[in-house]
């Protein structure tokens, strides 16, 4: 019996809330989980299967059920979001996982369907998925990850009542102490919940008693690397992992984590920018693309780098007529803005700099005229004002700006040019 170690979940334009609330349920219990964005017929997904994957779900209106994949309705959440936390979706998702029971019993494979119920009503009443998506949404210092904390404090208690031996609970709750510990980072003054030293010697134990389960050395990584000394500690910690997975397209996002700390924190450009390039090869994602970018950028390759920004805003695009998530709102406009910004100061091309920034500012207005609006109610419902607001905090406008007024100006436009520069002022 083969055992389900990582799940591609494909998904189209209106289910993200649907393959995140999958998602985050599978990555609490330890698995790799990848997103495989449906552009056009579902049922034509398994016609580029990767068989780096145990499991394959679908999530579509149209049923694309076949010998690989098991489908789940877009139905299934109906019109949940993250700002409810009860739990009338719980019979919808427990028939979803009788579905992919049966489909491993058939195809002998091992999935731990009977844990993740009795983890689902846990999962469902704290809502971790709206902690989770915080974490990754908003990392910056906020109070709202005072709600975070408490997430995740909360669901480690209940699950701590739980008297079973097993290496997913084993995990699940070293994920929420390291999710709360990162929820605190992101607090001001606040002190970490567990100590960075205890978390990796419980997960030193996990691992010694499943040497197999490399996601519990990934897990390891994520726990070092906000400690000043433990950024080599994760580094290795990432790499062993990495030394288990292989090539395997879901080590795209170990990459990605390691390219960041080298960059970030150890300020090594020429193996960040090695690693963004391994996560890029392996599954390309708007974030490794902007990275890959930002390194050519940072090498003066300006031509290079506005090819890579122009991939990673082509790919975003792609998901603009269904639900961007508010960090790919954040992606799509500044690298947009940096498009604008190289395509007057580095090339003289000044009506792609005008181009891309018309757009940039259509998208502003469209994303933030109207309060609360567009993809944010999709997300938070009635608290979508306040998280709106806060991402429109993080976009600044004045280098749009300036960008539109230069290029104007250099194509002869004045009155266009004073109506930027006045509103740069402003800014």
């Amino acid at each position: 019996m083969q055992e389900v170690v990582a799940v591609k979940i494909s998904y189209g334009d209106k289910d993200l809330i649907s393959f995140n609330f999958f998602a985050e349920l599978f990555r609490l219990l330890g698995l790799y989980v990848e997103e495989d964005f449906i552009e056009d017929d579902p049922r034509a997904e398994d016609k580029k299967k990767d068989y780096s994957y145990q499991l394959f779900l679908c999530i579509s209106d149209e049923r694309s059920e076949s010998g690989d994949t098991v489908w789940i309705p877009s139905s299934c959440l109906g019109n949940w979001n993250m700002s409810r936390s009860d739990q009338e979706i719980l019979a919808n998702v427990t028939t979803a996982l009788d579905r992919i029971q049966t489909w491993c019993e058939n195809y002998d494979k091992f999935f731990p369907c009977g844990f993740v119920k009795q983890i689902l009503p846990i999962y469902i009443k704290n809502n971790v998925l709206k902690g989770a998506m915080q974490i990754q949404y908003y990392r910056i210092k906020t109070k709202y990850h005072q709600e975070t904390e408490r997430i995740f404090l909360d669901t480690l208690k209940e699950l701590e009542s739980l008297k079973i031996n097993s290496k997913y609970l084993s995990y699940a709750k070293l994920y929420c102490k390291q999710k709360a510990n990162l929820s605190c980072y992101f607090q001001k003054e606040k002190p970490l919940d567990y100590a960075i030293s205890t978390l990796v010697s419980e997960c030193d134990d996990l691992i010694r008693q499943y040497p197999d389960f490399s996601n519990a050395k990934v897990l390891r990584g994520m726990i070092c690397e906000r400690s000043s000394d433990g950024l080599k500690m994760a580094i290795n910690s990432y790499r062993k992992a990495l030394s288990q997975v292989g090539e395997k397209s879901y080590a795209s996002h170990i990459y990605y984590w390691v390219g960041l700390l080298y960059e970030k924190f150890i300020n090594s450009q020429d193996d960040a920018a090695y690693a963004y390039k391994c996560s890029y090869q392996l599954k390309k994602k708007y974030r490794n693309i902007y990275k890959i970018g930002y390194m050519a950028e940072k090498e003066q390759d300006y031509s290079k780098a506005i090819d890579y920004y122009k991939e990673c805003v082509e790919l975003l695009e792609k998901k603009r007529q269904g639900n961007m998530d508010p960090l790919e709102i954040e992606y799509y406009f500044k690298t947009g803005v940096l498009i604008s910004f190289h395509s007057h100061r580095h090339m003289e091309d000044y009506d792609q700099a005008i181009d891309y920034g018309n757009r940039m500012m259509n998208f502003y207005e469209k994303e933030f005229s109207e309060k609360p609006g567009g993809h944010f109610e999709y997300w938070y419902g009635p608290d979508a004002l306040q998280y709106q607001e806060l991402s429109e905090r993080r976009l600044k406008c004045k280098k749009l700006y300036e960008c539109l007024a230069i290029a104007h100006r250099e194509t002869g436009n004045m009155e266009e040019s004073d109506k930027y520069w006045n509103l740069a002022g402003q800014a």
